[in-house]
């Protein structure tokens, strides 16, 4: 198991160097095995948060994935990309006066993500 988990931890690392966030997606083959060990890691976090004791998080491992510059989501929002996003989408609607993304613009790719999700 800690091999395992130090294994995870060079994965993200990785991926943030190569792409400057921990925004790990979910619907790429690639990253798929890494989306999810980092979510679970995620709720783990949160429980700790509630008070509820982790058995496979510890302080050891927190700060391990701190130390790569990794930062747990605020666990009383929905987070901070679902609010930036939110408010893409409004500033969207602002200046277009609709909310039809249009799926063949680059420029709006990251939001019509957000949108399917």
């Amino acid at each position: 198991p800690i091999a395992r988990w130090n294994q995870r931890v060079h994965e993200l690392k990785n991926f943030y160097e190569k792409h400057g966030h921990f925004k790990v997606p979910s619907n790429t083959e690639a990253f798929k095995s890494l989306n999810s060990w980092l979510r679970n890691n995620q709720a783990e976090y949160n429980n700790i948060q509630k008070g509820i004791k982790s058995s496979r998080l510890t302080d050891q491992r927190i700060g391990q994935l701190k130390s790569i510059g990794f930062h747990f989501a605020d666990t009383g929002r929905r987070g901070e990309e679902w609010d930036e996003k939110l408010n893409e989408l409004k500033e969207f609607k602002e200046v277009l006066g609709h909310f039809d993304v249009p799926s063949d613009d680059d420029d709006y790719q990251s939001l019509r993500r957000w949108i399917a999700k």
